[in-house]
Parts: structure tokens; C-alpha cells; sequence
């Protein structure tokens, strides 16, 4: 009865992207005024409607303010802007070698950090829930052996968000979502992250047999296998970067 639809990115959302990434790229700074909207819309080729629906959407994500009768100010996005950000951050940064690996560096980090907290989170808790984490670890096993290294990639964040999920907050979970969006965008990184799926595998063996003991010492073991980890990650990207 329905036919299959295939929607492209609509004008507006065309728009912001092109403005955005002029924005996070330096070519508009903060403090710099937009051209009047007319204007804009005719260098742009949209109509105002198209363009004031992109305009919105950079103002709510805390890159453009509007003051009325002056028109449209660029914001610091460091200061105004939010984590949603970061997946933009990566796609204009990307192509430099050197910011990519500093990006991948700094995102491996920030999932690290926030593994530490979800982990101590769980060595408090008197009992902890782990048939999420059981079947998400299934799933990677499953990912693993048929060799589709996106699914894999999945089914490894399904296990971080199965775990921080064991945690019962929504700060943990929610934080990782920006993360992983933006490590999505790098989707090269995963011959790094996955050359020896087995590691990974029994990495998180390992951490699923502490859940169900929990004791306090054992974090910061877990988390220098995640360090040693990433950075054996880093290290190869460096490498590969060097030989081209």
C-alpha cells in the first residue's frame, strides 16, 4: 500500500549546516552580525521562511543570538553551545590528520572518565541489574564472530550504554550519547578500535565478572585496561598517519 521514502536534508536544515560550519570553522566569529535576513536568504538561495526556520535552529543550540533591530549576532559556541555540537565539531575538523587523532584522543578520554564515575557508581550499589548488560555482551559476541565490523561497533556501545543503564542515572546515560554520535562520525576509527575484537570481547568479560562482585579496588584496574586500550587506539592511528 505505501511505497519506501527517501528523504533528503530539507533546505532549512541545509541552511543551518552551511552556517553552522561556518561558525565552528572560525570563518564567522563570535561577535560577527549575519547579514540581514533578506540578504542572507538571497546569497543563500532559500526564502526568508526557509531561512528564519534555520536561524531557530542555531539559536537553539546557543550559536546565534537575535536582538531586536539589530538583527542576528554569531555567540562563543564554547561558552553557549551544548555537547550536541560535538558530531559538527568532528565533521569540520576531521579531514586534518593532526585534529582528528586530538579529537579521538579527547573523545576516548571523555568516555573514560565517564566510565570511572558509572563504575564507582556501581561498586557503591547494593545490588545491581546485569541482564541488560549480559544481553548486550551477547550481542557483541554475536557481531564478533560473524566479522561486520559495524555491527560490532554497535554492539560495543550497546554494552557501554547497557552498563551505564545499570547505573539507574540518566546524567551517565544521557552523557554518552554526544560522545557516541561524534565518534560515529569517524567511521575509520573502527579499524583501530577493532582490529582484535577478541580484546575487546574479553575485556568486557572481564568487567561483567566484576559487576557481579563490585568490589571498590577493582575500578581502577578496570579503567587502565580501558586506558591502555585507547591509547594502543591512538597510537595506531598516529602510526598510520605517519606512513601516509
Amino acid at each position: 500500500m505505501f511505497r519506501k521514502l527517501y528523504r533528503a536534508p530539507s533546505m532549512a536544515a541545509q541552511c543551518a549546516d552551511e552556517i553552522r560550519t561556518a561558525i565552528l570553522t572560525g570563518e564567522l566569529r563570535a561577535g560577527d552580525k549575519l547579514m540581514p535576513e533578506r540578504e542572507l536568504a538571497d546569497a543563500m538561495g532559500v526564502n526568508r521562511v526557509t531561512l528564519r526556520n534555520a536561524l531557530g535552529q542555531l539559536q537553539a543550540a546557543g550559536l546565534i543570538r537575535a536582538k531586536q533591530g539589530s538583527g542576528y549576532t554569531v555567540e562563543r559556541f564554547r561558552d553557549c553551545g551544548g555537547p550536541e555540537l560535538l558530531p559538527a565539531i568532528v565533521r569540520v575538523r576531521r579531514d586534518d590528520p593532526e585534529q582528528r587523532i586530538e579529537l579521538v584522543a579527547d573523545l576516548l578520554l571523555a568516555r573514560r572518565h565517564l566510565a570511572h564515575a558509572a563504575l564507582s557508581k556501581i561498586a557503591s550499589m547494593d545490588q545491581v541489574e546485569l541482564e541488560g548488560s549480559v544481553l548486550a555482551f551477547q550481542r557483541l559476541e554475536d557481531a564478533c564472530e560473524r566479522g561486520d565490523i559495524q555491527a560490532i561497533a554497535e554492539a560495543d556501545i550497546g554494552v557501554v550504554a547497557a552498563i551505564l543503564d545499570a547505573t539507574g542515572s540518566p546524567v551517565f546515560r544521557l552523557a554518552l550519547n554526544p560522545v557516541a554520535a561524534a565518534l560515529d562520525e569517524l567511521p575509520e576509527l573502527r579499524e583501530f578500535i577493532y582490529r582484535e575484537p577478541d580484546s575487546n570481547v574479553q575485556g568486557y568479560r572481564v568487567l561483567l565478572g566484576w559487576m557481579s562482585v563490585r568490589e571498590p579496588d577493582g575500578v581502577p584496574m578496570l579503567v587502565a585496561m580501558l586506558e591502555q586500550r585507547d591509547r594502543e587506539t591512538v597510537a595506531l592511528m598516529r602510526e598510520e598517519m605517519e606512513d601516509e
